[in-house]
């Protein structure tokens, strides 16, 4: 009987929804505080290591790169336009660890430089810019096991810039 108190067949369709939510996955753009941010992207102001209240997030770099900032303002896609020429220092994000899928793009329009820059100890931009040619771009895997992503020089570079990184977690 149903509720109704009517004989027959009563069935129940039942959904079962398994949430498993995407991996960690961030685009972060390297430019000065008070540069117009991107849709869709977190802004790096050249700030220490730390807990960002804002986001939630934990990145920033291992001394400050605030003044390091650039705005060339000649672009309108702000990947391109901003960056950071960070010298020695690194950078690091807070993450789970898994594997990850990176693109890191380094360059300045009109601005030569030499890159050996890793992600996560995996050379990852090597090689010359030159004013012709200012963008040097890499995808890679990296695996990360102590829940911080890095972006570290390597000896060689020679005025080297960083304009934006994407990460996406595999695995």
């Amino acid at each position: 009987y149903n509720a109704n108190g009517t004989p027959g067949i009563t069935s129940e369709l039942v959904f079962w929804v398994i949430d498993q939510p995407d991996g960690f996955k961030m685009n972060v753009n390297f430019q000065p505080v008070d540069t117009p941010g991107i849709a869709g992207w977190r802004s790096d102001w050249g700030r220490l290591y730390n807990l960002r209240g804002e986001t939630g997030l934990t990145f920033g770099w291992n001394k400050s790169a605030q003044p390091l900032m650039y705005d060339n303002n000649t672009m309108d896609d702000q990947r391109f336009d901003t960056g950071v020429r960070p010298g020695g220092r690194h950078w690091h994000m807070a993450v789970p660890n898994g594997t990850y899928a990176v693109h890191l793009m380094g360059g300045e329009l009109g601005v030569a430089g030499r890159y050996n820059v890793a992600v996560e100890g995996v050379p990852a931009l090597v090689g010359e810019t030159t004013a012709a040619n200012p963008w040097l771009g890499k995808s890679l895997t990296v695996t990360v096991t102590d829940n911080t992503l890095s972006i570290t020089p390597l000896r060689g570079n020679t005025n080297h810039r960083l304009a934006f990184v994407q990460m996406t977690q595999i695995a």
